[in-house]
């Protein structure tokens, strides 16, 4: 890898999001900047939400997910990594408790305009307080640290290494914000993936518009979370991404 690059991280919950947005993005990057080459970690799963994450491990969470990559991409060490940008699916995790319907039946949970159904209301209570307390923290986050002496090729590293950090969030997932779909069958996203891809791979201005478009939120970025919490916004259609897209192809 020439010298002159350094990786910009992206972590993203599944193989779709990396399907539709790497393309893209990879040839974004190429034409705005000289000195960011683009690489996807895959969580398989979204750790925000996962049994077992919390507030106090989340951040071990992410520089597992690093380590991950760089076994993956030796003879790659910490230092070729410039930024980590978290990708998020909010999946109704702030609405309100009331806002939890039950639906016999339902396996896994069906989003609406107003209410999630569910078989177990107390079950995605759970995971709703699980995902929302650790992605606030998130939202707060401008840095991960990063101690794997492995990587960090012998030098001394004192506290470890500290790697700039922002995440950004799609309401209430991927193909909610891309296709205006919540509740895609997992079948199809695959095709509604690559369609995406395809559509803007080689219409870079396209897709930043349509980051940019109505359901983007037009605020600073911590206003723009600070909406998120409100009421059942995070069952919406909307976005923060055009923030880092805006940042790429207009920086101050």
């Amino acid at each position: 890898m020439s010298k002159s690059k350094q990786i910009v991280l992206f972590i993203v919950e599944g193989h779709t999001d990396e399907e539709a947005l790497a393309p893209v993005l990879s040839n974004l990057h190429r034409q705005y900047t000289t000195k960011d080459e683009i690489r996807f970690a895959v969580t398989y799963g979204d750790i925000t939400s996962a049994e077992g994450a919390d507030i106090n491990s989340i951040t071990q969470d992410i520089a597992d997910k690093v380590d991950e990559y760089l076994f993956s991409e030796r003879p790659l060490k910490i230092s070729d990594i410039f930024r980590i940008v978290h990708i998020l699916d909010t999946d109704g995790a702030f609405i309100p408790d009331a806002r939890i319907m039950k639906q016999t039946g339902q396996d896994k949970p069906f989003y609406d305009d107003e209410c999630i159904l569910c078989e177990s209301i107390p079950g995605l209570q759970k995971r709703n307080r699980r995902k929302s307390q650790i992605m606030r923290k998130l939202a707060g986050m401008r840095s991960v640290t990063y101690r794997n002496e492995k990587f960090l090729k012998g030098k001394k590293s004192g506290g470890g290494r500290k790697i700039p950090y922002q995440a950004f969030f799609l309401s209430c997932n991927l193909e909610h914000v891309l296709h205006n779909q919540r509740n895609v069958p997992d079948d199809q996203k695959a095709d509604l993936a690559y369609a995406f891809a395809d559509r803007y791979q080689e219409d870079l201005p396209g897709f930043v518009e349509f980051f940019n478009s109505d359901f983007a939120i037009q605020k600073n970025y911590p206003e723009t979370w600070s909406y998120l919490y409100q009421g059942v916004n995070s069952l919406s259609r909307c976005s923060n991404f055009h923030i880092y897209l805006n940042q790429l192809v207009s920086p101050e």
